[in-house]
């Protein structure tokens, strides 16, 4: 019995997440997002180490604007601290509610294989994590405030999964 509730503290405690800092600039029609850390990331292959790049794509009707975070390798819990800007255009007819920013943590695969998603933070009003929907809501209704939030990543299977029984 003891074995087994010890078990389910190293699940919870185990949950991957990522740590992320948003902010409109409003003024300068920029919004600035920051990979900051990632934490408790699975174990990948022999080693158990993975490296780790984002993806930080932002999405606005039938666009899309993609960029990258550096690969930070061996570590379940890598520290990137790395900015990226996105120019975005507001105005009364498409508020930044109306775009979607989706954020991917990768495992980078070595020569042979193919790189593996560890797991996603969705940013949007309708996002399916609380967490990031209410962390959107804040920087769409809060212009030059920064916001850091730690956000559970979401297992892609799991998102594929759910809007497959959603949809039928």
């Amino acid at each position: 019995r003891l074995l087994s509730e010890l078990d389910d503290i190293d699940k919870e405690s185990s949950l991957a997440s990522v740590s992320i800092l948003l902010c409109h600039q409003a003024t300068y029609n920029k919004l600035e997002v920051t990979v900051q850390k990632a934490c408790n990331l699975p174990r990948i292959g022999m080693g158990g180490q993975p490296s780790t790049y984002a993806t930080v794509q932002l999405f606005k009707e039938d666009s899309v604007d993609k960029k990258d975070i550096v690969v930070k390798r061996n570590s379940r819990d890598p520290v990137f601290k790395e900015m990226v800007e996105f120019d975005v255009n507001i105005d009364a007819n498409c508020p930044l509610s109306r775009y979607s920013l989706v954020i991917s943590l990768i495992h980078k695969a070595g020569i042979v294989g193919r790189d593996e998603i560890l797991g996603h933070v969705i940013f949007s009003i309708s996002s399916p994590q609380k967490s990031a929907a209410e962390h959107w809501k804040f920087i769409c209704d809060t212009p030059h405030q920064h916001l850091e939030q730690s956000h559970s990543l979401v297992d892609p299977d799991e998102l594929l999964n759910s809007n497959e029984s959603s949809s039928t």
